[in-house]
């Protein structure tokens, strides 16, 4: 259900800012205000209903995050739907994973690499094949006997 919505306020909130460069910072500071909701006591607070609103949008002004992640994060508030944060995170990648040609992708090696030049020399084959820019995390999963496996999305 949750991620439903978030989709919605992700669209909206992609469709509000226009230049590339805003698009990407702003996916910065969600994803920063995401952790922080999460790994703080941020979420308690937030969620406590003697908490009030007012008191809610003070601290994401205080944030100095832009104008239109401010009121986005403002209507969720309103709409008591703060829980959907790490959803619309997501989702606002996912928007603009699609609107730039981007694609996210999992490097899982079997033990730590002293360079990155074979896996970089993969991704732009891939990148090249698939028309897309890829941007990669890298993973060790000892259980992998040798060589290397990437996951593009959820494929």
């Amino acid at each position: 259900m949750y991620k439903k919505i978030a989709q919605r306020y992700a669209k909206a909130l992609a469709f509000l800012i226009k230049d590339k460069s805003d698009l990407i910072r702003t996916e910065a500071e969600l994803k920063l205000f995401s952790k922080l909701y999460t790994q703080t006591l941020l979420c308690k607070l937030f969620e406590n209903p003697s908490f009030e609103t007012s008191n809610q949008k003070s601290i994401i002004k205080k944030m100095k995050f832009g104008k239109e992640l401010v009121r986005c994060i403002n209507v969720i508030i309103m709409n008591k739907r703060i829980k959907i944060l790490k959803q619309l995170s997501e989702a606002y990648s996912g928007e603009l994973n699609k609107n730039f040609k981007r694609a996210k992708a999992l490097v899982t090696v079997s033990a730590r690499l002293n360079s990155t030049e074979k896996i970089d020399t993969m991704i732009k084959g891939l990148e090249e094949r698939l028309n897309k820019s890829i941007y990669y995390k890298i993973s060790i999963d000892p259980s992998i006997l040798g060589g290397i496996r990437i996951q593009l999305g959820n494929v």
